[in-house]
């Protein structure tokens, strides 16, 4: 796979992304994105891997927006789904995670994009 291969399937993937609405399918993009930049580190492919860490990073600002509007957080030991179906945090997602994925999503556009491609 050359590093342009590497950036279009980034690419989809990310197109991808933005389509989710559901928590376990953007953590799965996440864990993809975090793949692609494993393997793009190993191959060399410096832009590939750049793009994969920010698609990993709207990734989980994407879940931070999902957690915030979905989990309710009311002070308590236990969270609720809005819906009422399930108490606690979808499953594999760790307090610390949801807690660090909503305060990136809570980081206005104007901020977060340029952080994300490394000029603050």
């Amino acid at each position: 796979m050359e590093e342009n291969s590497a950036l279009i399937e980034i690419n989809k993937a990310q197109q991808a992304l933005e389509r989710a609405n559901d928590i376990h399918e953007i953590i799965d993009l996440r864990d993809k994105a975090m793949a692609f930049q494993i393997l793009a580190n190993a191959k060399g492919f410096k832009e590939a891997a750049q793009e994969a860490k920010i698609y990993q990073l709207k990734a989980e600002r994407k879940a931070g927006d999902w957690l915030s509007e979905n989990v309710d957080h009311g002070g308590g030991d236990t969270t609720l789904f809005q819906d009422g179906t399930r108490s606690g945090l979808p499953d594999g997602i760790t307090a610390h995670e949801s807690h660090r994925w909503q305060l990136e999503a809570y980081v206005p556009e104007p901020i977060f994009n340029p952080h994300a491609r490394g000029r603050n």
